[in-house]
């Protein structure tokens, strides 16, 4: 079910990673502008370097932390839950923070972690991503990364989602399966 804020809130690490706050919005809106102008490549190691390069202080966890926020948040906004949802991670100190728990309990979403050393909760997802790779990168080493973003959003978006047949969901895709239970 998760951890109450309080588990986390005194962490070391996690005062260290949120530090001061400063004004998230302008941060986010430089990182936002820097993952656009390397073609949406770069990960949050170089995203921190090019915006030190720009003459910004900031660490790369909370570029990793804006990032993940800004992923969350357009997930939120693309798909708008209802509350109750189950948002499952790992027990990465991002998603243990305040700021991350608070977001998604702000949309009504329930967060849950593994236990330490235990994956096998987890096992949706990495189900999920040993599907994309056999079904849809089977030639990624031979496409540029723009390609690979467009195929991995076109296998979901088009197919896997609207498409593809779920033995879990009796053979429904997850679209008709979501519209048929909420009929």
């Amino acid at each position: 079910m998760g951890y109450p804020f309080t588990a986390f809130s005194a962490h070391p690490f996690c005062k260290a990673v949120i530090g001061v706050r400063f004004r998230a919005s302008v941060s986010d809106a430089r990182i936002r502008e820097a993952h656009r102008k390397s073609r949406y490549t770069y990960g949050s190691r170089r995203i921190m370097r090019q915006l030190r390069k720009n003459g910004m202080v900031i660490g790369r966890y909370r570029v990793r932390r804006l990032m993940r926020l800004a992923g969350i948040t357009m997930a939120i906004g693309r798909r708008v839950p209802g509350p109750g949802l189950i948002h499952h991670s790992d027990r990465g100190i991002q998603y243990a923070c305040d700021e991350y728990r608070r977001l998604l309990l702000s949309h009504g979403m329930i967060s849950s972690m593994s236990r330490s050393g235990n994956c096998l909760y987890n096992t949706a997802a990495e189900r999920f991503f040993c599907t994309l790779k056999n079904e849809s990168l089977l030639n990624w080493r031979n496409m540029s990364a723009e390609e690979v973003k467009h195929d991995i959003v076109d296998y979901i978006e088009v197919f896997y989602n609207s498409e593809r047949l779920h033995s879990f969901n009796e053979y429904f895709s997850p679209n008709d399966y979501e519209k048929l239970i909420n009929s």
